[in-house]
């Protein structure tokens, strides 16, 4: 697998071929035994904060021929934008990313999801003519935005803020009319866009375990990602 060197300043990607990866594998996975991601490791990448500032999000494409030559790609994602005084990746931390997002998952908190299924795309992975790992994406704590974004991940994660943030707005101003509200969130859970649906099963499922009151609160304490800006 080749890399392309990260274009954010501050935020590093090591590789298997890069002289310092086995220190920084070491020091960057800690829930389970590095022998279990043996064989994960020609594709996988480690991301390093090398900022002072704390990364909110951050995306690592990989770009790949498959047996037929035919190209293919994806991007995986690491985001704490809701929370971003939990900033998942602080100075001078890093994060294990594999293309194989279940050994992603193993890496970082120790569970595999599906082993069958694991074996069988790293199977597919090993048959691939070329992979190429990038960064893709970096939001600092504060919003900051860098890097190409090929899948517009700062578009859509600000549509899908403000359309959750529109949605909270009209619950709320129906407060004091549980029919009309209720009309609103049955509605949006079954036609709206995916952040509204999102937002709306939570709401049904507070008003189901506590009653309308449960529900306005959920409303009210509700917190949307922080907005990006480039």
């Amino acid at each position: 697998m080749k890399v392309t060197p990260s274009a954010v300043p501050g935020v590093a990607l090591i590789s298997k071929e890069d002289p310092g990866f086995g220190e920084a594998l070491a020091r960057t996975v800690s829930a389970v035994p590095l022998d279990r991601l043996e064989t994960a490791l020609p594709f996988s990448v480690i991301v390093e904060n090398q900022s002072r500032h704390p990364i909110a999000l951050f995306g690592v494409r990989f770009d790949m021929l498959d047996s037929k030559a035919k190209p293919c790609c994806v991007v995986h994602y690491a985001d704490t934008l809701r929370n971003p005084e939990k900033a998942g990746l602080p100075p001078g931390s890093s994060r294990f990313v594999c293309a194989e997002a279940s050994y992603t998952t193993l890496a970082v908190e120790g569970r595999e999801s599906s082993p069958s299924r694991t074996r069988l795309n790293i199977g597919n992975l090993k048959r691939m003519l070329q992979i190429r790992a990038a960064l893709d994406c970096v939001a600092f704590n504060d919003g900051s935005f860098s890097g190409p974004d090929s899948l517009g991940a700062f578009d859509r994660l600000n549509a899908e803020r403000n359309t959750e943030m529109e949605f909270i707005a009209s619950v709320l101003r129906l407060a004091d009319r549980p029919a009309e509200a209720m009309e609103e969130i049955i509605k949006a859970a079954s036609q709206g866009a995916r952040a509204e649906k999102d937002q709306a099963r939570r709401l049904l499922e507070a008003f189901a375990a506590g009653g309308l009151e449960a529900m306005i609160a959920k409303a009210r304490s509700h917190r949307p990602r922080i907005e990006l800006r480039r």
